[in-house]
């Protein structure tokens, strides 16, 4: 109602706000106090971000299947570089760490160029690799508990306290991230663009 209250008093009289699907009819005659109004298809304009970068489906496909592909040939390399350097060297457990590293500096920046180009789609193929990459970040800090517990039934507490300070801060940044991927959805959708109800379940339940 606010809002209404707003596109009538800001908008000339009898043009639609941007994006609008109600309109707030002012006084008149035959009613006598303002009403509001569904606004009809053919007087519905543009939202208020029509004006971004927008990435039709087939572009957005064509974009996803390049950046899949780049990081999981640059991951391969770095899997078979860290391997041979494992195997020719004595402390495992921090090859093995540095590696998780690398491969978690990567996805982070996977998810970033997802999120911000599902920001400027609305193609749900973008959606759905975010929140795959969502639950890949989850197998990660997984897999991370267990080279801690590993690292703990050897006994070497140095790189245990490391782990954990690590785990602890992936935790804190994967909560961080979710909130703020959460606040720039909801900023940067207008209210007439909705996803299907699937995603919103699948986004809720996964990323908080």
């Amino acid at each position: 109602v606010t809002e209404a209250l707003m596109n009538l008093a800001l908008r000339p009289h009898g043009s639609v706000p941007p994006g609008a699907d109600y309109v707030w009819e002012g006084p008149s005659r035959s009613r006598g106090w303002p009403q509001l109004r569904r606004v009809a298809p053919d007087q519905r304009t543009e939202p208020w971000n029509s004006k971004l970068l927008r990435v039709s489906t087939p572009v957005a496909a064509v974009v996803v299947v390049v950046i899949v592909v780049v990081v999981v040939a640059v991951a391969v390399v770095i899997v078979v570089v860290f391997v041979v350097a494992c195997c020719c060297c004595c402390c495992r457990c921090c090859c093995l760490l540095f590696l998780l590293l690398l491969l978690l500096l990567l996805l982070l920046l996977l998810l970033l160029v997802v999120l911000l180009l599902s920001l400027l789609s609305s193609s749900s193929l973008l959606l759905l690799l975010l929140l795959l990459l969502w639950l890949l970040l989850l197998l990660l800090l997984l897999l991370l508990l267990v080279v801690l517990l590993l690292s703990l039934l050897l006994s070497s507490l140095l790189l245990s306290l490391l782990l954990l300070l690590l785990l602890l801060l992936l935790l804190l940044l994967f909560l961080v991230h979710s909130n703020s991927t959460r606040c720039l959805w909801q900023q940067a959708r207008p209210p007439t663009s909705v996803p299907p109800r699937w995603w919103w379940w699948c986004y809720c339940y996964c990323c908080g």
